[in-house]
């Protein structure tokens, strides 16, 4: 008798859902079939758009870049199509899934969806997803100012990324002006000792908008408040260099010596720019066995705010001292600019991340 009753439920179930299944199965065929014509509408391609963002069903996302692809400028623009793309796009990027058919159709999207997507793989900030962000905009030329706008986006922590600093780096070189100011403009936030050379050059640039773009970079960069001309940010860096060679700064710091090397960061803390050059130096000082040089090692890194270093502060943070922990905890949402709560394995997942 159970084996009857189970039997006929299987019957029912598939009944049930034959119907179900082939509705769906039909849908997909008549969006395929509008994909290929030549005179879908761009209505009718933003009414399957959004078809396809409820859908889950196998080439997905291939056939909606494919549909996206038809859509004119103007209607790409509307607030209406944004969410819709990104729906569609959003989780292709968490699941780390191919991005082949993006990558395909990038000159055919219209500038607006290029915009949203790399926002929303520099918004995701994991290697993978900025890696692709870069490859795209390399690719591309018109949009190329507005574009690296959105780049901007990353999350602090993964803009510190060598990669992505040396990427955006030959941009300030670029013959637009607006994409020099824009590189500019990122390299600022980068925290990137470097990029003050390409910085310096882009203080003289033949555009007021990149100069001016350059001059803020540059403050943003070192903390320091110089006129707004090439010669006096020159003077001001020769004179960081004399002073970081003179003090003889670093070799104090690798010293062991408690006493000199509380003096040393002490006179760091005032030379930011100097201190985003040794940050790594100051970074091993926080497995120091003196709590005090621990704590003030932290308190420097927080004020040099280089995210490159949170990585290797995450496993600090159940230090044996209460207030060493506190200092860590501060320290990592300082420099990676994520709000994350005072959890070791909660930072553990957000490095897993942006290492992936």
């Amino acid at each position: 008798m159970r084996l009857v009753l189970l039997s006929l439920l299987t019957v029912l179930l598939c009944f049930s859902a034959t119907p179900v299944a082939a509705k769906e199965k039909d849908a997909l065929a008549s969006i395929r079939a509008l994909a290929d014509r030549q005179d879908a509408t761009p209505q009718e391609r933003f009414a399957a758009l959004r078809s396809l963002a409820r859908a889950d069903a196998p080439g997905r996302f291939a056939l909606a870049v494919r549909i996206a692809s038809g859509l004119g400028t103007q209607l790409a623009a509307s607030r209406h199509v944004a969410p819709v793309w990104e729906a569609v796009l959003a989780p292709v990027i968490e699941e780390r899934r191919s991005l082949r058919p993006l990558d395909d159709a990038w000159h055919a999207l219209a500038a607006p969806l290029r915009r949203s997507a790399v926002r929303l793989l520099s918004e995701n900030g994991s290697r993978t997803a900025l890696r692709s962000a870069m490859d795209l905009v390399a690719r591309s030329q018109n949009d190329l100012p507005a574009l690296l706008g959105e780049l901007r986006r990353t999350p602090r922590v993964a803009a510190a990324q060598v990669a992505v600093v040396r990427f955006l780096r030959p941009f300030v070189r670029h013959d637009e002006p607006a994409v020099r100011a824009a590189a500019a403009r990122w390299l600022g936030m980068s925290a990137d000792a470097d990029a003050a050379k390409a910085l310096l050059r882009a203080v003289d640039d033949d555009d007021t908008s990149v100069r001016s773009a350059a001059h803020a970079a540059l403050r943003t960069l070192t903390g320091a408040r110089v006129q707004r001309k090439a010669d006096a940010w020159r003077e001001w860096l020769e004179a960081e260099d004399e002073w970081q060679r003179d003090s003889e700064i670093e070799s104090r710091l690798r010293s062991g010596d408690a006493i000199e090397i509380s003096r040393a960061l002490k006179e760091v803390a005032r030379h930011r720019f100097v201190g985003l050059r040794l940050r790594e130096t100051i970074a091993r000082l926080v497995h120091h066995r003196a709590v005090g040089i621990r704590l003030m090692a932290y308190a420097t890194l927080r004020q040099i705010g280089h995210a490159e270093v949170a990585s290797g502060l995450v496993d600090a943070i159940d230090d044996s001292d209460e207030r060493v922990r506190l200092a860590v905890w501060q320290t990592l949402k300082a420099v990676s600019g994520l709000d994350l709560p005072q959890d070791v394995q909660a930072w553990k997942t957000a490095r897993r991340h942006w290492r992936s």
